[in-house]
This record gives C-alpha cells, structure tokens and sequence, in this order.
C-alpha cells in the first residue's frame, strides 16, 4: 500500500517540477525566450502549447490525488495515515496554487491577445486607409491624364485651327490681290470703252459734216444744173 502511495506522490512531485518549469518559461519575456528574428505569431504558438501542456499535467496531478485519497482513506496504520493525510492536504494546496497560476497565465494571454487583436485591427485599419488613398489618387491621377488628354486634343484642334485660318487668310490675301488685279481690268476697260465712245462720237461728227458737204456738193451741183438748163 504504501509503495503505490510512495509512486502517486513521486508522479505527483515530477509533475509538479514540471508545471513550476513551464511557469518560469511562461513568466519570461519573450526577449528572453525567443531570437529577436521570431516573429510574435511564433511565440504565441508556443505560450499556447505551453499552457495547454501545463492544464494537462494539473488535471493530471487532480487524478493522482483522487488517487491517493482513495488509497490513505483505506490505510490501517495510524501514523501513515495521519503522515499521507498531511502530505495529501499539502499537495492539494499546491494545485490549487498551480490551477491559480495558471488561471492568471491565461488571464494575461487573454489581455496580450485582445491587446495584439486591438493592434491587428489598428493596422488593419490603417491599412484599409492606406488602399482607400491609393485608390483615391489612382482615380486622381486617371482624372488629370483625362484631362491631360483632353486639353492635348483641344490643343491640336487648335492648332488646326490656327493653320486653317493661316491657310484662308492667305488664300483671302490671294482672292484680294485677284480682285484688285479684275478692278484694274475692268478699269482698263472701262478706259478702253469710254475711248471708244469717244471715236464712235468722233467719227459720227465727221460722218455727220461729211454728210452734209456731201448735201452741199449736191445741191450746188443741181443748182449749177438747173441755172445752166433755165438760160438755155
């Protein structure tokens, strides 16, 4: 009886060097536990693993206690029953001190979580901003290379319009100097038919003077006639 008591409490003492162990790596900063190049997920990883190993070999030392009572509750001898009765009493103590510790490991991982959860969301706040920027000045920037596109079109029109008005200014510069080259041709002509007119007058007046010493030789030549045929 008191051999399987003796392996009960040497399980129960290894199990509680190994929670005491995982309690100091669990109380270290991660600096103290981790390279630098370890990134936080890495860690909480392995705090969890931690934890969880450590609630394990509670509930382990709860079984082996549940144990021993049965088998000091069935002891005959005074003394060892009174021995392993304070022996029990204090290991009970001690778990209850580990699932305490351990409640408060749990605690804290909450609060880190829910503070590394608070920065998570920051950042991805952040991050949500960021993108919203970017596809503000992309939009932006779509905007001014439509414009830009735009007044370079509107350039170009003008400046076919320039060239057109250049070329139907020249072109009126042409149609001018035509019309003053067709008034000095009709001046001309008109300088040629008030001449004309001129002769035409001139030669009626000689055809009428003509006419009339043509009348005049006429009527002397009759009057020389009939003179000669009356003395007769």
């Amino acid at each position: 009886m008191s051999e399987l008591l003796n392996t009960y409490e040497k399980n129960f003492r290894k199990n509680n060097e190994m929670i005491m162990n995982n309690f100091n790596k669990l109380n270290l900063e991660p600096s103290q536990t981790t390279d630098n190049n370890n990134n936080d997920m890495k860690l909480k990883i392995n705090r969890a693993y931690i934890l969880d190993e450590t609630d394990k070999l509670i509930e382990e030392q709860k079984r082996v206690l549940k144990q021993m009572e049965i088998e000091v509750s069935s002891l005959l001898n005074r003394e060892e029953y009174e021995e392993y009765s304070v022996k029990l009493s204090s290991f009970k103590k001690s778990m209850d001190l580990n699932k305490k510790n351990l409640n408060k490991l749990y605690s804290k991982e909450d609060s880190k979580n829910n503070s590394f959860m608070s920065e998570s969301n920051l950042l991805s706040e952040h991050n949500n901003i960021l993108i919203d920027k970017e596809k503000y000045l992309y939009q932006r920037n779509e905007k001014l290379q439509q414009v830009r596109r735009s007044l370079s079109s509107t350039e170009d029109m003008g400046t076919n319009i320039i060239v057109n008005m250049d070329n139907q200014t020249e072109s009126m510069k042409n149609m001018t100097g035509k019309l003053k080259n067709m008034r000095n041709d009709l001046h001309e002509s008109g300088n040629v038919l008030n001449k004309m007119k001129r002769r035409v007058k001139k030669n009626k007046s000689i055809l009428v003077i003509f006419v009339i010493l043509l009348g005049l030789i006429l009527a002397g030549v009759l009057t020389t006639k009939l003179y000669k045929k009356f003395k007769n």
